[in-house]
């Protein structure tokens, strides 16, 4: 049974939402991965160079030995073909191994930076296939809501196509979304250093690791697993989701162009996070089809749905 205009536009809300959680699990696997990983390899200082249960600077800013120079290795071997075939991670590599040697303060930094720029990667590439997706999806809703109107829609699957590329990749006062990705990452690169500096400091326990490096819930700027949640809800939140905006904005406004639909109304995905600046721009509806307001704020979620009168 075919649906319904109403129905379609509260398919598309919930695609919406399900779409921008999905961003946000994923994004924080990725960075989960590198986060377990760099504790793991915290861990391994631990147990091997503390003293009476306390690891500090003395011990870290000891020359490397055999058992350093092998866990180095295994991080090459695991990371390192795939950081090289991207040119911004392999100079992040070339970086990172130019420190490794200096002494096991500098292991460890080369160490945490590697298992953030492999997350980098796999972030990058996540959002180019999500834009893609997000453009081809609000096409398709477009031409599915045509259909119920008794309207047979052109294709413009090349022409959206075309023009998402050239948006995902377009650069904004200078930067591509994937400039912006590496920024963040490499800001929490070094977040995370200088909170395990400033742990040897004060000399690093199971206290301290517990309380303060790796609980989910600390709040203090000693806590890497905040430095962690902070660059997801960047990543997810707002970078990405902005970015999504304008590509399904594009592939939209691509079908009314090609279709001479020529008024648009202005849909909220009608939740709690709604905010009034949105919930204006629903009130006010509809628009010319040369006149659609451009997102109000960052990480905008809300959509317009193109009619012919």
């Amino acid at each position: 049974m075919a649906l319904t205009g109403l129905q379609l536009i509260r398919q598309r809300e919930q695609q919406i939402k399900s779409n921008d959680h999905s961003d946000d699990v994923y994004i924080d696997a990725l960075l989960a991965g590198a986060k377990g990983k760099i504790a793991e390899t915290l861990k391994y200082f631990r147990d091997h160079y503390a003293v009476d249960g306390v690891l500090s600077v003395s011990e870290m800013r000891s020359n490397v030995n055999n058992d350093d120079y092998e866990l180095w290795q295994d991080f090459i071997q695991r990371y390192g073909p795939r950081l090289m075939k991207d040119e911004a991670a392999s100079y992040r590599l070339k970086s990172a191994k130019q420190q490794a040697g200096i002494d096991r303060e500098h292991l460890l930094g080369s160490m945490v930076a590697i298992s953030i720029a492999y997350a980098a990667l796999g972030v990058n590439d996540y959002n180019g296939q999500t834009l893609m997706n997000e453009a081809i999806q609000s096409m398709r809703f477009q031409n599915k809501f045509m259909r119920t109107r008794g309207n047979m829609p052109q294709d413009t699957s090349e022409l959206v196509e075309t023009g998402a590329i050239k948006l995902i990749n377009a650069a904004t006062q200078g930067l591509s979304i994937e400039d912006r990705v590496w920024l963040r990452t490499d800001a929490l690169r070094d977040q995370v250093t200088a909170t395990f500096d400033r742990a040897f400091q004060v000399g690093l326990d199971d206290a301290y690791y517990q309380s303060h490096l790796f609980k989910e819930s600390s709040k203090s700027n000693n806590s890497a697993s905040k430095h962690f949640k902070s660059a997801n809800g960047y990543l997810a939140n707002s970078l990405l989701r902005d970015k999504k905006a304008g590509v399904a904005a594009l592939a939209g406004a691509i079908v009314a162009e090609q279709n001479s639909l020529n008024v648009g109304y202005w849909y909220n995905v009608e939740d709690g996070h709604v905010c009034e600046q949105c919930i204006q721009l629903t009130n006010a509806s509809p628009y010319s089809s040369h006149d659609i307001p451009g997102a109000p704020h960052n990480g905008c979620r809300c959509f317009v749905v193109y009619y012919k009168i």
